[in-house]
């Protein structure tokens, strides 16, 4: 299977990223932080929480399931979501970059 990135976004916590495109996965890749520790290394903050906002009749609502992503980079599959997603809902880790793809 192909994958054909669509858009990307540099998200924050506690934002709604409106989507005006068809896709089928979202990648997430968090952004990393300095950590000032004896290992001198990197590391996430935090899981990030992706909702997807859904279109129903046209009013924008929250879908009833939420993506937990704790691992970098990641893809969540939402070709099981049957409703048009118009936005999707960002919390957790400080900022990430959000790719929308679309299967060939």
């Amino acid at each position: 299977m192909t994958l054909i990135p669509v858009s990307t976004v540099q998200a924050k916590s506690g934002e709604r990223i409106p989507v005006s495109v068809e896709f089928d996965y979202v990648q997430v890749q968090f952004l990393t932080f300095a950590n000032v520790s004896h290992f001198d290394g990197y590391k996430t903050i935090a899981p990030i929480f992706i909702q997807p906002v859904v279109d129903i009749g046209g009013i924008n609502v929250a879908y009833d399931k939420t993506y937990r992503v704790n691992k970098n980079p990641s893809i969540i599959d939402l070709r099981d979501v049957s409703l048009p997603i118009t936005a999707l809902d960002i919390s957790g880790a400080r900022s990430s970059i959000i790719t929308l793809y679309q299967s060939a």
